[in-house]
């Protein structure tokens, strides 16, 4: 993952938190906790890019353990390549917009 990619993930949960928490619950609805673990994993995997750790400081962060929780997404940073893997999360919210 790049610094420009982990920046969006950040900044999208943290400043836009409604959204981030709409289009992961659809997911979870729609395919189910399995397919929603890239994009937590992409999310938890950029705090440790740009921050070096998760810690009580970050906005939401109750919210974000919970949903690594749900998820079973690694406190440690996989070094997994995500971005395949969250296109394929992804599929279902794409789907969802164009029927909706």
């Amino acid at each position: 993952m790049n610094k420009h990619a982990s920046k969006h993930y950040i900044k999208e949960f943290e400043e836009e938190f409604e959204i981030y928490m709409n289009n992961i619950s659809a997911v979870f609805f729609n395919s189910g906790k399995k397919a929603a673990r890239p994009a937590v994993q992409a999310l938890v995997d950029s705090y440790y890019l740009e921050k070096g750790e998760l810690n009580p400081l970050i906005p939401n962060f109750n919210t974000l353990l919970m949903l690594i929780e749900i998820t079973n997404a690694s406190y440690e940073s996989s070094g997994e390549n995500q971005s395949l893997k969250i296109l394929e999360a992804a599929k279902p919210l794409i789907s969802l917009r164009v029927k909706g």
